[in-house]
Parts: structure tokens; sequence; C-alpha cells
């Protein structure tokens, strides 16, 4: 018979692993998709860019004008 610290450690290493799996098929999804369309590379670079160009921005360019309300 088990104790409940095996079982609970048994649960976290079942759990690590399914994560484990996800993100490895999340990684080759995404890799096949950027070599099926070479053009998603482009909007990802510039997406990132964008996103590091915002992040090194004082802290008052950052925020946003206000959004118009409806």
């Amino acid at each position: 018979m088990r104790t409940k610290d095996e079982l609970f450690r048994e649960a976290l290493r079942h759990i690590a692993a399914r994560r484990q799996q996800a993100v490895t098929a999340a990684e080759r999804d995404r890799a096949a998709a950027l070599a099926a369309h070479p053009e998603l590379r482009a909007a990802e670079d510039a997406r990132t860019h964008a996103g590091l160009t915002l992040r090194w921005l004082p802290p008052a360019a950052r925020t946003r004008p206000p959004q118009p309300q409806h």
C-alpha cells in the first residue's frame, strides 16, 4: 500500500509528463506552421520587435490614449 505522499508525487510526475508532452506538441506544430507559411515568421518577428520596443519605452510613453466610449 502506498502512502499519500507517494500517491501525490506520482500525480505530480504524471502532470509534469502531460505538460511536457503538450509543450513538445505545441513547439512541433508551431515549427510546422512556420515552415508551411514563411510569412508567419515575418509577422512574428514584427510583433516581437514591437513588443520589445514598447518594453524599453519609458512608462509615460507606454500608456495608451483613452479609448472612445460606445
